[in-house]
C-alpha cells in the first residue's frame, strides 16, 4: 500500500489506506476504531489491524486543530507564541507559522513507534480539510475567499481559502462561534489595492461550503438565516461499499480522504526535525547495508563462477592428458 492515513480525533481513529496515485486513488482499507480512556498503543494497533508497514510507503497522522497555534508569519506586530521556543515544534507554510507543543508530539510519536508505525508527516486536521477542498474547488472558489465548514461527530473545523491558498484555519467549539470567526477571518489578510496604495482592512468571505456528516441540507437552511453569503453542500460520496459501511459509525472521512490525495507540499509537517533527520539517517544506513549485501552477494557469485570455471578447466585438462 502506498499511503496510510491515521485521522486521530478525541473519540476515534479513522484509518484509510489507498493505492494508486493521488489523482486516481483506490481504497484498500477503511476502519473506525473508538478511542476510550485516552489514546494508547493498543488502540492504534487495532486501528492498523490488517495493514502491513512493509508495504506502506507513506504514513500520515493528523492531530486536532485545537492542539496547534497558528500565526501570520512575517507579519508586523504578530502575536508571539505563549511558550518558550524550545518547547515548541514550528513549521512555516505560505505565510503562516504553525506551532505545537513538543511534549504533545513526542508522546504521540512514542505510541506510534511502539507499534512500529513511525509517520512521515504529522499535520493538523485543518490541512486535511484544505487538501480535500483543493481537489474539489472550482474556478470561482479559487478566485474569491471561500470558507469551508467541516461538521463531524466530535469536531467542527473551519478554513478559508483564497487564491488557491489556505489563509485561515480554526477549530470551533460550537456553531455559535461561526459568525464571529468568519468576521475575524475576513480581517486576517488585507484587501488587494492598486499599485501605490495601501490595502484595505480585509476581504469579505464570498461563500461557505458545508461538508462532513449529519443533515447538511438542514445545516444549510439554518446558516442561511444567519449569514448573508451563498452556501453550498459538498459531501464525500460513498464510492465503495466499504466507505458506505462507515456511515453506520457516523464518521466523516473528508479529512482522511483529503490527506490521502494531497500533494506533500500542501501540508504542514510537525514531525520534529531531529526525528526526521534520525529517520533519514536510518533509511540511508539501511540502504547502505542493502547495497553492501548486494555487493557481497555479487562478489560471492563472481568467486563461485570463477572457481567453477577453474574446476571445469582442470577437469578438461585432466581428461586431455589421460587421452
Amino acid at each position: 500500500m502506498e499511503r496510510v492515513i491515521l485521522d486521530i480525533t478525541r473519540t476515534a481513529i479513522r484509518t484509510l489506506a489507498i493505492d494508486g496515485t493521488p489523482e486516481q486513488p483506490a481504497i484498500r482499507h477503511i476502519r473506525v476504531e473508538p478511542v476510550t480512556g485516552g489514546l494508547n498503543a493498543e488502540t492504534i494497533r487495532r486501528a492498523l489491524q490488517g495493514l502491513s508497514r512493509v508495504r506502506t510507503k507513506t504514513v500520515i497522522v493528523t492531530i486536532p486543530r485545537e492542539d496547534v497555534m497558528v500565526r501570520a508569519g512575517g507579519a508586523s506586530g504578530a502575536i508571539p507564541f505563549p511558550f518558550p521556543e524550545e518547547q515548541l515544534v514550528t513549521e512555516a507554510q505560505e505565510g503562516q507559522m504553525v506551532a505545537c507543543q513538543r511534549t504533545r508530539l513526542q508522546s504521540l510519536l512514542a505510541l506510534l513507534q511502539e507499534v512500529g508505525w513511525e509517520p512521515e508527516l504529522i499535520t493538523p486536521a485543518s490541512w486535511g480539510l484544505w487538501a480535500w477542498f483543493h481537489r474539489v474547488m472550482d474556478d470561482s472558489q479559487v478566485r474569491e475567499p471561500t470558507a469551508v465548514l467541516h461538521l463531524d461527530v466530535d469536531r467542527m473545523d473551519l478554513i478559508v481559502a483564497s487564491g488557491g491558498r489556505l489563509v485561515f484555519s480554526r477549530g470551533l467549539p460550537d456553531i455559535d462561534e461561526l459568525e464571529p470567526t468568519l468576521r475575524a477571518a475576513a480581517k486576517a489578510w488585507p484587501e488587494p489595492a492598486p499599485a501605490g496604495a495601501s490595502g484595505g482592512p480585509g476581504r469579505p468571505i464570498g461563500r461557505l461550503v458545508l461538508t462532513g456528516v449529519g443533515d447538511l441540507e438542514q445545516w444549510k437552511c439554518l446558516l442561511a438565516r444567519r449569514l448573508n453569503i451563498p452556501i453550498s453542500v459538498s459531501a464525500l460520496p460513498p464510492m465503495t461499499p466499504e466507505v458506505s459501511a462507515t456511515r453506520e459509525h457516523d464518521a466523516s472521512f473528508v479529512v482522511a480522504w483529503g490527506l490521502a490525495t494531497a500533494e506533500r507540499h500542501w501540508l504542514v509537517n510537525l514531525v520534529p526535525r531531529d526525528v526526521r533527520q534520525a529517520r533519514h539517517r536510518r533509511v540511508r544506513l539501511r540502504q547502505s547495508v542493502l547495497t553492501a549485501m548486494v555487493g557481497c552477494l555479487v562478489l560471492a557469485l563472481g568467486d563461485g563462477l570463477i572457481v567453477g570455471f577453474a574446476r571445469r578447466e582442470a577437469h578438461l585438462v585432466a581428461e586431455a592428458n589421460e587421452a
